[in-house]
């Protein structure tokens, strides 16, 4: 089956150093995960 066409989205946010991580593992809670997932479906 061929691949259906898809949006990509450049997400863009700052955070100071010291929340880097948590910021990190928030993006890709919210923002990658959800679309991992939509893609196998």
């Amino acid at each position: 089956m061929a691949a259906k066409p898809a949006i990509a989205r450049i997400w863009r946010g700052r955070t100071t150093r010291a929340r880097a991580d948590e910021y990190a593992t928030y993006l890709y809670a919210v923002g990658v995960r959800p679309l991992e997932e939509r893609r196998w479906r």
